[in-house]
């Protein structure tokens, strides 16, 4: 097109332009309604992301330890530098996670990882100390007696510790006990179900400050847990889209409570039987069989195999889960290869992988299929 012919048609364009301004004003509530569509379909329109958030049960339970809740756990400088002595201790007798685990649930239940002194032992008010308890003659993180030893022992958390795992690698077959069962073995205490509320904040401790422990002690430290996602021992999801959680079964229900009283324990390949852990944990089918065959009064004895139990049960769909379902999931040539427990619309129970200990977990976004046995 030649120089002139895009004058003239500039022209022809500046002498209508008040025809165009009209046309402009008409059309413009349509053009803001269709942006507003195209805003909303990318961006506002589609669900929102589900929330991760700390289950109310795990919330309490930090907290009773005086460990913050928030994002970013922030602990006080009493309780976190005799946490890692508890861990450092354990290290240098070779005790396995499990044992270490243990020993750190027992001082957050005895002491809130406080070192305590004792009125009723006038001279442990003379040692450095973070409080004070009056359990008998109790002192220390460990809330130990007399007869564990010297008072300045006693009063030095890491020692405290050491005295702790002597006495627990004497308990036989400890590894193969849950954790409050193995911690009551020990102390003796005259509530020795108190221990259980402790060890997933435990796990999450010892996860935490396990590399800074190793560093500073000059080992090397382990790899990474990539398997772990991220995802604390007791994290869950809040996701809006889901339906309200069901009732669930009372055998159901039962089931979540054995699967969940085993959080804390490691994953071992081949490891449950009907009767609890072999081997000191569990791996993904045998947590399932243990919390089945229990909950159902030794009724229902699951196969261990995960490619054999996904056979048994009916099919539920995402939207009615119940406590105590099956969700099987990362499928391969064979079938699921994976098997976790519902205990919530939002969260399950699993024995997920190596180096990952039993846990609660977000329910997963990709699975093969839901089975409801009980």
């Amino acid at each position: 097109m030649e120089p002139m012919e895009w004058v003239a048609i500039a022209r022809t364009l500046w002498a209508h332009r008040r025809k165009f301004y009209a046309g402009a004003a008409i059309l413009a509530p349509f053009a803001l309604t269709a942006l507003l569509l195209v805003f909303m379909l990318f961006a506002g329109g589609a669900t929102s992301p589900a929330a991760a958030v700390l289950t109310p049960q795990c919330q309490h339970q930090l907290q009773s330890q005086g460990l913050s809740a928030d994002t970013g756990m922030s602990f006080g400088p009493g309780p976190v530098n005799n946490g890692k002595a508890v861990i450092a201790a354990g290290l240098q007798m070779k005790i396995p996670e499990k044992g270490i685990i243990i020993g750190l649930a027992t001082a957050m239940q005895e002491s809130g990882l406080r070192n305590l002194a004792n009125p009723n032992v006038a001279a442990s008010l003379a040692i450095p100390h973070e409080g004070l308890g009056h359990d008998h003659l109790s002192v220390g993180i460990m809330q130990q007696q007399p007869w564990w030893g010297s008072l300045r022992d006693l009063m030095t958390p890491g020692v405290a510790a050491q005295k702790f795992f002597t006495a627990l690698l004497k308990i036989g077959g400890w590894q193969n006990m849950a954790p409050t069962v193995a911690a009551q073995s020990v102390q003796h205490s005259q509530f020795p179900d108190a221990y259980a509320d402790d060890v997933a904040a435990a796990t999450l401790f010892y996860r935490q400050h396990l590399r800074e422990v190793l560093a500073t002690s000059g080992e090397p430290a382990p790899p990474a847990p990539a398997q772990d996602d991220g995802r604390d021992v007791c994290g869950a999801v809040l996701d809006p889209a889901t339906s309200a959680p069901q009732p669930g079964t009372p055998a159901g229900v039962a089931a979540v409570h054995f699967a969940e009283s085993e959080i804390g324990l490691p994953y071992v390949w081949g490891g449950g039987s009907l009767n609890g852990p072999t081997g000191g944990g569990f791996d993904c089918s045998g947590l399932m069989l243990y919390a089945i065959f229990q909950a159902s009064g030794h009724r229902i004895a699951l196969p261990h195999l995960t490619y054999d139990m996904v056979n048994y049960g009916r099919i539920e769909p995402r939207t009615a889960v119940q406590p105590g379902d099956l969700v099987f999931m990362e499928p391969d040539s064979r079938g699921p290869g994976h098997v976790a427990m519902v205990v919530n619309p939002t969260t399950i129970v699993e024995a997920q992988t190596f180096g990952v200990p039993v846990k609660l977990s977000p329910f997963p976004a990709h699975f093969v299929v839901i089975k409801r046995i009980l």
